[in-house]
């Protein structure tokens, strides 16, 4: 009887931890597997004063889904840093999840919204502390 009661609590942890793990929940999101593209050039999406950048990442897919790729930028009054971009997958997925994305081709542009407009300061990667060119 204790042995079967044993059998039955571990065999719901094991549904539990699946569930929080194949849904992302909370710590459990850092055990998807993770894609990381490094930046390799921004543009100022609206002017000189405008505070939202696009920053390029490498890219082998036909397509891409907006918010397929996650990015920030950390400020400071010399510089705008940009981290690696990152891309989780599901380990498993429950539901096919529906994109319709766009054709692209070697790049994409992911956009970044500043406090700031970039102004004087510098646009670096986080990962090297490269400056990233500006492009038209």
């Amino acid at each position: 009887m204790k042995a079967r009661l044993v059998a039955i609590a571990t065999a719901v942890l094991v549904v539990v931890f699946a569930l929080l793990w194949g849904l992302g929940v909370g710590p459990f999101i850092a055990l998807w597997p993770t894609d990381v593209y490094t930046p390799s050039a921004y543009r100022s999406l609206e002017g000189p004063g405008s505070t939202t950048i696009q920053v390029s990442i490498p890219w082998a897919a036909e397509e891409y889904c907006e918010g397929q790729v996650q990015i920030a930028a950390t400020e400071s009054t010399s510089t705008v840093e940009i981290s690696q971009g990152a891309q989780r997958h599901r380990p498993f997925r429950f539901v096919p999840e529906a994109c319709f994305g766009w054709g692209v081709k070697d790049v994409v542009w992911l956009n970044v919204r500043l406090a700031q407009p970039v102004g004087g300061r510098a646009v670096i990667r986080a990962v090297d502390g490269q400056t990233l060119p500006q492009l038209g």
